[in-house]
């Protein structure tokens, strides 16, 4: 009874308790609530508060992805990173747009937006979709997009889904294309151009000058008869804000690497590898076979190569040419591999080639095994006695097409540079007379030869090659260095003392953003950026990375990169170092100008400044205000606008342009009049500021508040 008593004394401050228990509680709750949203992982982020869907996104990066993929360009990691850049800027101006459209009242109802799909030239000119006449045919598409409904568990089924994100991608592009259509109609309906700037416009671009003028190249005074100091940077910058404006948080790293290197006994050991097995290779009957057995880095390779398309050492080329067939060349050293090769056989091919070619492109409407079974079918009819020629004309989607499938000139080997297995197949694997299907790159060929003389000596080779690599006690050797400056090194200052001590060059990344991906000396890599947004100033990283890139000819250059966050820009000027050799560059220029004035400046003609600064006079006709680069002069704008400033025979004064320091005398200027045809003049006009419509969705971004939270879901 005492307890309840209490409670009764106490009820007031018992509700107040209760009460404020389920405020906190709700409190929490909608904490916890806006706190998920804020870490939804279905958002990348907003447009003026409107939510950015990562799955969206990643459908687009995916239909990039395919493009790519159905075009054979391969994709590395730098192509990787630039696709998903163009996809979350694609995304972006949709949105932008999306907005701007409504706002409008801009739709694409759908009766419009299916008959511009059905009348668009990648539907109507697509092969897979028209009839026995050569007619787009609906029932074809419709058969198509059905083909694609695949299960999961059908051998077709990712392919069919590519095609289908194509397809999809391809629908939008469409639909996007007919709002932009109607939203630039109504800005270049907006677009008035009076009389007065019509004419003022036409006579810019027609009136023409004759001048004479100097030019003092800037590298007329030497580097070291100035001195450029921060205070003389900063001052540039400082007169220039918008140019070094600065729109989101920067980042500058300074970094050391450890260089996976092959020691001088790898160097031995790939070389005894090609050795040891060197009287096997000599004895072999079957190269393709000892080669990928022996775990050769290069395997065999049937083309007959002439000596100018051989690739290898001169002096083993020469060799190759003269000795027997059979002979072993080697081990020799050549481009970081141990190579020894063999002489398989000789024989002439051609050196030129007349071909004609019937092409089927796999792209968003034909994927490859339906360009293959469409030359496949067209092959068949060849053989059965069709004509080359109307097949060609036909079905070719190669612009020989109008020439019956025949290229207009002789080829060469090489020519085909982004289709080598076209090349190869031209003029090391096939003959005069020969007719052969082919797959590249761009799709599906049927090719006949029709005139290859062969009169060039080639050779067919075997390469046992052993590329010079770092063995595992090297890569342990390196490792630990790299270990240990991390282990020892904890603040930036220690990072800078140590590798100056141990003779590490220290380098520098700067002007990275969060969504960055290539550091400067390193190639693409964006772990080394997602660490440095996380760090805070003055630190250095807690483990060893290891940066590859690929090097031509496919070798890997490996090696183990230290970071440390150098320093942190926020959103405005631009920090100095950021932009240090591009501003030291514009100063110097403006110092050595004012040099070569003050050098010129008692001068009374262009003869006598010619003869002063050991140049030379020169002249440029027809001179305009308009062009970019006129004949004579080049582009300097400055020195343009100075010309239709002066009097006929008055020297102006010294002109900075971007090349040198130029003093101009203005021989005669043929001044252009009135426009004759005020129309034509004025949809000239017109026509410019219309091009001005692509610059809107800049403009849109410039202002909208977009808040990227990609990199927020990326670890190191």
């Amino acid at each position: 009874m005492a307890a309840i008593g209490k409670i009764r004394e106490n009820v007031g401050l018992l509700v107040f308790v209760i009460a404020a228990a389920i405020v906190a509680f709700l409190f929490m709750d909608a904490m916890s609530i806006g706190g998920q949203s804020q870490m939804d992982p279905n958002i990348l982020g907003h447009v003026d508060g409107e939510p950015l869907s990562r799955n969206t996104y990643e459908t687009k990066v995916k239909q990039l992805e395919d493009n790519y993929n159905q075009s054979g360009i391969p994709v590395d990691d730098k192509t990787r990173f630039q696709i998903r850049e163009q996809a979350w800027q694609q995304y972006l101006q949709e949105k932008l747009s999306e907005r701007e459209y409504a706002e409008l009242g801009l739709t694409v109802p759908n009766a419009e937006f299916k008959e511009a799909l059905l009348a668009h030239p990648g539907i109507i000119n697509a092969e897979i979709f028209k009839d026995e006449t050569g007619a787009f045919s609906k029932t074809k598409l419709d058969e198509y997009l059905a083909s694609l409904n695949l299960d999961s568990d059908d051998p077709g089924y990712s392919q069919a889904q590519a095609q289908k994100r194509q397809f999809k991608s391809f629908e939008e592009s469409v639909y996007q294309g007919q709002l932009r259509e109607k939203y630039n109609a109504l800005v270049n309906k907006a677009i008035y151009v009076p009389s007065w700037y019509a004419k003022q416009d036409y006579v810019e671009k027609n009136s023409k000058a004759q001048i004479r003028f100097v030019q003092i190249p800037y590298t007329n005074i030497p580097e070291t008869e100035i001195s450029i100091s921060d205070s003389d940077l900063t001052a540039y910058m400082n007169a220039r804000p918008n140019e070094f404006k600065q729109k989101e948080e920067t980042r500058t790293v300074n970094f050391v690497v450890f260089p996976i290197n092959p020691s001088a006994a790898d160097t031995a050991a790939a070389e005894k590898y090609i050795v040891d097995r060197l009287e096997k290779f000599n004895s072999t009957k079957d190269p393709s076979t000892f080669l990928r057995v022996e775990y050769s880095e290069t395997p065999f390779d049937a083309t007959y190569f002439s000596k100018e398309n051989l690739t290898a050492r001169q002096d083993i080329k020469d060799s190759l040419f003269v000795v027997p067939t059979g002979t072993v060349i080697g081990p020799y050293y050549e481009g970081g591999t141990y190579k020894a090769v063999k002489l398989i056989d000789k024989k002439m091919i051609a050196d030129s080639a007349k071909i004609r070619v019937i092409v089927k492109q796999a792209g968003p409407s034909m994927s490859f095994p339906q360009a293959k079974e469409k030359i496949d079918s067209i092959k068949t009819e060849l053989d059965k006695g069709g004509d080359f020629e109307a097949l060609a004309s036909a079905f070719s989607d190669d612009a020989s097409k109008d020439n019956g499938g025949e290229m207009a000139t002789y080829i060469k080997p090489g020519q085909f540079r982004g289709l080598p297995a076209l090349d190869k197949a031209i003029f090391y694997e096939y003959k005069e007379g020969d007719v052969f299907t082919l797959q590249t790159a761009q799709g599906w060929h049927l090719v006949e030869i029709l005139d290859a003389d062969a009169n060039t000596e080639a050779v067919q080779v075997a390469k046992f090659t052993r590329n010079i690599e770092a063995s595992k006690a090297t890569r342990d050797e390196a490792y630990a260095n790299a270990n240990s400056f991390v282990a020892n090194n904890r603040t930036i200052d220690e990072f800078t003392a140590s590798a100056q001590e141990k003779g590490v060059p220290v380098k520098t990344a700067g002007g990275l953003t969060k969504n960055s991906y290539e550091i400067a000396g390193l190639g693409a890599n964006q772990e080394i950026v997602t660490w440095a947004f996380q760090a805070k100033e003055g630190t250095v990283i807690d483990k060893v990375l290891q940066v590859d890139e690929t090097l031509p000819g496919g070798r890997t250059l490996e090696r183990y990169v230290i970071p440390a966050l150098k320093s942190i820009s926020e959103p405005g000027m631009e920090s100095l170092e950021n932009v240090r050799s591009r501003v030291e560059a514009e100063v110097k220029k403006q110092k050595q100008a004012a040099k070569i004035k003050a050098n010129i400046a008692s001068a009374s003609s262009l003869d006598a400044i010619a003869s002063q600064m050991g140049v030379e006079v020169q002249t440029a006709s027809d001179v305009d205000f308009a062009s970019f680069s006129p004949t004579g002069l080049g582009p300097e704008p400055k020195v343009q606008a100075a010309v239709f400033a002066l009097q006929p025979n008055t020297m102006s004064k010294p002109i900075e342009g971007s090349r040198g320091v130029y003093v101009v005398e203005v021989n005669s200027v043929n001044a252009a009049g009135e426009p004759t045809d005020m129309a034509a003049a004025k949809k000239t006009a017109a026509t410019q500021l219309m091009q001005k419509v692509n610059s809107i969705f800049a403009n849109m971004a410039d202002k909208a508040e977009i808040e990227d939270m990609r990199a927020n879901t990326r670890t190191y």
